[in-house]
C-alpha cells in the first residue's frame, strides 16, 4: 500500500536522521508536520511541511509552535486569528492546533512577525484555548 500514512512514515524516517536545528520565537518556518488522524492539522506536499509560528523555544530541542494556513477564507472561525508576516503575507494561525514540534522537523525560515502580532496571538491562546 503506499497510503499517506504509508508516505509520511517514509519522509518520518528521514526526518529523524536530521540534525536539530535553531529556531527563535516570533519566526515562522516550514515544518515538517506529517500526515495526521482525523481533524489534526497535516502537512502539505511529499515533505508533509506547513508553515508554524514559532511561539516559545523549549530546549535547544523542542519548542511550541502554532500551524498557519494561508485559506484566509477560515480567518473568522472560533480559534483562528489572521494576521500579516513581514513579507506582508496573509497568516491564519490555528490556535486550536498549538503543539510541541522536534527542531528537527523545522525545514528553514519563511518569515517572522512583529511582537504586538506575537503577543496577541499568546494572548488569544489563553483566553480561548486554556
Amino acid at each position: 500500500m503506499n497510503t499517506p500514512f504509508d508516505k509520511w512514515n517514509e519522509q518520518k524516517k528521514r526526518v529523524n536522521k536530521f540534525a536539530p536545528t535553531k529556531v527563535k520565537v516570533g519566526n515562522i518556518y516550514w515544518v515538517s508536520i506529517g500526515y495526521n488522524i482525523g481533524h489534526e492539522v497535516y502537512g502539505k506536499s511529499i515533505s508533509f511541511t506547513r508553515p508554524v509560528l514559532v511561539l516559545k523555544v523549549l530546549s535547544n530541542k523542542l519548542f511550541l509552535g502554532v500551524p498557519l494556513s494561508s485559506q484566509t477564507k477560515h480567518r473568522d472561525k472560533a480559534y483562528h486569528y489572521a494576521f500579516f508576516d513581514n513579507n506582508n503575507t496573509e497568516q491564519v494561525a490555528l490556535l486550536h492546533q498549538i503543539r510541541t514540534f522536534d527542531t528537527r522537523r523545522s525545514q528553514g525560515k519563511i518569515a517572522n512577525v512583529q511582537n504586538e502580532t506575537l503577543e496577541i496571538i499568546k494572548d488569544k491562546i489563553k483566553s480561548e484555548i486554556l
